[in-house]
Parts: structure tokens; sequence; C-alpha cells
């Protein structure tokens, strides 16, 4: 989207929260955003930025009204200018609901990132694991959980595995995908 952000100085906080609200004919909608930031150093040098952010809202139409929150928290080291490469940890955690007339419908889902290493010179991922769980369920009683992970290979490819064991080799470049056979 264009925007930048400067980070000002080793050690300390930054913050901010803001909202927005919207109200039309068949919709309105509410949402609240917080992210917070902390650049760590070794002495003068840059070495882990820690980053959160967060977000609620609601949405209602004649019909429905939906509701949400995400929070996420990410470490990324090898920030200093000597080191090669970004490694990312974090999680990504996420809760909504939909409910209707005389039905809902819940869910969470969870994303985990692992050692997810970017060379700095190509700007590619060399390596690293990212696994989503996601768990939904209706007022009706019916339910569902999924798993997924991806490994990331190097040279743009990355392998995906769900929980049903069945595996694929994506090209990250053409997003080509071949089901791996056992």
């Amino acid at each position: 989207d264009g925007r930048t952000y400067e980070v000002k100085a080793c050690g300390v906080d930054y913050d901010t929260t803001f909202s927005r609200s919207y109200s039309g004919v068949y919709v309105t909608s509410q949402a609240t955003f917080t992210y917070a930031y902390q650049l760590v150093c070794n002495g003068a040098i840059p070495s882990t930025l820690n980053l959160e952010a967060s977000s609620s809202g609601t949405r209602t139409t004649e019909r429905l009204t939906s509701q949400g929150s995400i929070t996420s928290e990410l470490i990324v080291t090898g920030v200093q200018p000597s080191s090669t490469s970004f490694v990312v940890n974090g999680e990504l955690s996420r809760t909504g609901s939909v409910t209707g007339e005389n039905k809902s419908f819940n869910s969470t889902s969870q994303l985990t990132i692992t050692d997810l290493t970017l060379t700095k010179s190509t700007q590619q991922i060399a390596s690293g694991t990212a696994t989503v769980t996601y768990a939904g369920s209706t007022s009706a009683g019916n339910s569902v959980s999924r798993t997924a992970s991806v490994t990331f290979l190097g040279g743009n490819e990355a392998e995906l595995t769900l929980n049903s064991g069945r595996k694929f080799l994506v090209n990250l470049r053409t997003g080509e995908v071949t089901e791996i056979e056992d």
C-alpha cells in the first residue's frame, strides 16, 4: 500500500489504536485496530523487532451479525545490518462468529510461524515452517477441524501437508501445485 514506518529509537515502545465505522443502507460495521512495536538493540546496533497487532469488529445486516477478533505477535531477528537473513517467529489467532435468525457459526483459526528465514539479498524465503489450524461449529451441532503445514524448502518451493496426510509440492513463483505420491 506504499506506507513506510520509521522506527526511531532502540528500546522505545511505539503503539497506536484507531477505529473505523460505517453505516449504510444494508450494513453497519465497526472495527478497532491496535498495533505496537519495539526495536531491540545490542548497544546501538538493532538486533530484533517485536511486533504486536490486534483488531476486533462487528458487521450487521438485516439478517446476519458477524463478530471477530484477531491477535498477532511476531518477533523478527537478524535486523542488524551485518545479518544476511531475517528470521521470523510468531503467531496469529482469530476467533469469529456469524449469527442469523435461527442459526449460528463459530470458528477459530491459528497460524504459527517457526524460523521463517528470508534472505535479504534475494528477498526470498529460504526455509521455515507455517502451520494453520482451523475449527468451526454450528448451532445445529455440526463441526469441522482442519490442520495444514507448509515447509519452505528454498528455491521458490514449499511442501504443503494436510491433516489427511496428503502432501503437495508448491512452486512459489508460478503457483504450480503437484501432489507428492508416497
